[in-house]
């Protein structure tokens, strides 16, 4: 997150003036009066400067049909978008996710686009307003005015629900009117009057160099861009009195000079590398000497900003201006495209990544689960509720109901009944979603967590294992695993455990692979390549068996 404040540092200020949020555009409606800061772009503006002429002159040579074909695909369609605002709420965690508002230029399709687009979303009601939640994804959203919709994690716009138009003046109101004027293809504001000053102090100002701290102080920040001509960025700071107006102005000249140093010192360095101490040079060295040249020529252009008058004061504000280089112009487009280009690949692993975390959150609520089990029985629950004659009836995943916050639906199954009596049968809809695998199509009433059971595995089918029976160790032994074929999460239907024969009913949903709950609650990944003899050893709970832990991932 450094990166952030640091981006941001060169961004901001402005007073809380009063403005009644009536009369924003409904997108900006939508920053609460909470909020750390927002970032608004006028996307369609911004498109359409001369900064990105040649990736739409590029895009255009696809050919209208592709570009109508990728029109009907998405809903609702980019090429209407027309503005974008991302906002922090400090009850999100200190400087933790955004929010993302997307305005469009056309009325949207809500029917269409909870159809095609979030086709398994739920409502969810607030205080005041709704929202729509999507398990499968963890995306949720909610619908602002006629033509914009909010996108974040649950938690977070269900804060953003319950903090529209509460009345309380807003700590962004001289940005938010800045903003909404249009004049600006890029507004960017911060209050840091929202954050602890320790914590402030500790988690961002701290990790800087001394000299410069004193920058940091400001009360709020504010930055426009202008793409218009040349392009001009413009930051404003301001601070709580003077005497801290003067100690950042000091600091902004010292870090100017400590960075004018740091430029010298690369200079000599680059020429030598350039010049190679006039020696005759192999084509080895060809590209090392080519990319120091463009870099001294980048640097000697920094050199020339550097020179001139950096930072103004007036009162309490610190100030900043500087016209972009107009060599700027002809770099955004083959950066993009470049951009894009390296981007792509790293998608799919984004993706992975973010499948791996629902997956691993799922099990690790089904963990915290068994382990309040543990902490109220004094040991873990048998692998199912079973009658008098000890015939299974219910799975181990209805005992654990109460402790996943689904003690209501627990009562609704007649316990001493089998899974698919009249009665029961009719609750396999209603099963949580906890239970539900992140990388498979939904099937009604089916899970792919289960269980190892009987001949020395952590479960057993008639009685529970205290965790002081895992002789194996705790982050050692498989406790519930993600596996290839999914069962009725109602139905006691679990991988019987055989010594002697291979174990091929792991999961390779996962990135090939599967995840599974360890005995201490941890969730670990496991390669499709993990051998036969890891797979018992991580089955058993008191097996005395060696693990090639080299074989985790």
């Amino acid at each position: 997150m450094r990166w952030l404040i640091t981006g941001m540092l060169w961004t901001f200020l402005f007073p809380s003036w009063a403005l009644t949020q009536d009369n924003l555009s409904e997108d900006l409606q939508a920053v609460p009066a909470e909020a750390l800061g927002f970032l608004h772009i006028r996307a369609a503006d911004v498109w359409k400067s001369d900064y990105f002429k040649d990736v739409r002159d590029i895009l255009s040579k696809t050919g209208q049909d592709v570009l109508d074909a990728y029109a009907k695909r998405f809903t609702p369609y980019l090429g209407d978008l027309d503005r974008v605002t991302l906002f922090i709420n400090t009850e999100m965690q200190v400087l933790g996710r955004v929010v993302i508002v997307l305005h469009f230029n056309k009325e949207l399709n809500k029917e269409k686009i909870l159809k095609d687009t979030f086709p398994s979303a739920e409502l969810r009601k607030g205080k005041s307003e709704g929202w729509y939640l999507e398990e499968k994804t963890g995306m949720s959203f909610r619908f602002i005015g006629k033509n914009s919709i909010a996108l974040g994690e649950s938690k977070d716009i269900q804060i953003m629900t319950e903090q529209a138009k509460t009345g309380k003046p807003h700590g962004l109101a001289q940005a938010l009117s800045l903003a909404n004027t249009g004049k600006h293809h890029a507004v960017l504001a911060v209050n840091l009057n929202t954050l602890p000053k320790d914590e402030w102090e500790r988690q961002i100002v701290g990790e800087f160099p001394a000299e410069i701290r004193p920058l940091f102080g400001m009360k709020n920040f504010l930055v426009t861009l202008d793409l218009n001509g040349n392009g001009i960025i413009r930051v404003e700071a301001t601070y709580p009195d003077l005497k801290s107006t003067e100690a950042a102005e000091k600091a902004a000249i010292a870090g100017k000079d400590s960075l004018t140093k740091i430029i010298d010192e690369q200079r000599i360095a680059l020429k030598k590398t350039i010049s190679g101490d006039g020696k005759p040079g192999t084509w080895i060295e060809l590209p090392n000497a080519t990319l120091s040249l463009l870099a001294l020529g980048g640097i000697n252009r920094i050199d020339e900003m550097l020179k001139k008058e950096m930072v103004k004061r007036n009162d309490k504000t610190l100030s900043f201006t500087q016209e972009l280089p107009s060599e700027l112009k002809t770099l955004v487009g083959p950066l993009t495209l470049a951009g894009l280009g390296l981007a792509l690949p790293e998608v799919e692993k984004v993706q992975i990544a973010a499948g791996r975390i629902r997956g691993s959150n799922n099990l690790k609520q089904i963990g915290l689960a068994l382990h309040n089990y543990h902490d109220s029985f004094g040991k873990l629950p048998p692998a199912a509720i079973v009658d008098k004659k000890g015939k299974p009836l219910l799975s181990w995943r209805v005992m654990i109901l109460p402790f996943i916050e689904q003690e209501k639906l627990y009562h609704e199954f007649k316990l001493d009944e089998p899974w698919d009596s009249e009665h029961n049968k009719k609750l396999i809809a209603k099963m949580p979603k906890v239970y539900q695998h992140h990388a498979v199509a939904p099937k009604e009433g089916h899970t792919h967590y289960r269980v190892f059971v009987g001949n020395g595995a952590a479960w057993d089918w008639n009685k529970g294992y205290s965790l002081v029976n895992f002789a194996d160790g705790t982050s050692n032994t498989f406790m519930v695993i993600e596996a290839q074929e999914s069962v009725i999460w109602t139905k006691p239907d679990e991988l019987e455990y055989d010594p002697k024969k291979d174990v091929n009913s792991l999961g390779t949903h996962t990135d090939g692979g599967f995840l599974a709950l360890m005995g201490d609650g941890s969730v670990q990944f496991f390669s499709p390549k993990l051998s036969q003899r890891n797979r018992h050893a991580f089955i058993t709970q008191a097996g005395g068996e060696i693990i090639e832990i080299e074989k985790r991932k």
